[in-house]
């Protein structure tokens, strides 16, 4: 192309401009927030609940995390199958209201056995939820704005999860 380069700043104004004049965009924008807002405490208090309230060692916190691993592995499997039974919206609501489990179980159950299974759980809801956002955010925009509008979405993804971790 003989067209000069487009600078930083001119593109990112572009994507933010693209984000202030799409609704679509802005709920899937709000949902992403809200949910990694609250999702975040999940991050956030593992190894406090692990540390603290069990007073384990840290290789059980890596224990955890394995399960969490395997359960998004196993959502990666069957979550075409979900896919065909549910919407996108059914999804995400199906997909949080595991993750308001995975949270109140953090903070009630005792056994180390039983969090392995709420961390599989976790696992499983992580990747429903994230292939939702990512493949809903990605459908609804042209391509000449794809990357600067997903810069936008990883930025406030990024910052529910610090926000709601406080």
């Amino acid at each position: 192309s003989t067209v000069p380069a487009e600078s930083f700043g001119t593109a990112l104004r572009a994507g933010v401009r693209y984000v202030q004049y799409s609704p679509a965009i802005q709920a899937i924008l709000i949902r992403a927030s809200a949910f990694t807002f609250g999702s975040s405490a999940m991050w956030a208090l593992l190894s406090l609940v692990i540390a603290r309230r069990l007073q384990l060692e840290s290789g059980t916190y890596g224990v955890m995390l394995s399960w969490l691993g395997a359960g998004a592995v196993t959502g990666a499997f069957v979550v075409s199958r979900i896919n065909r039974h549910l919407g996108p919206n059914r999804r995400i609501l199906l997909a949080t209201s595991l993750f308001v489990g995975v949270n109140a179980c953090l903070a009630l159950v005792d056994s180390v056995l039983g969090l392995y299974g709420v961390m599989y759980v976790a696992g499983v809801a992580w990747i429903m939820v994230m292939t939702s956002f990512n493949v809903s955010i990605q459908l609804h925009l042209p391509r000449w704005v794809q990357a600067r509008v997903l810069s936008v979405y990883l930025l406030v993804f990024q910052g529910g999860m610090a926000f709601g971790s406080l």
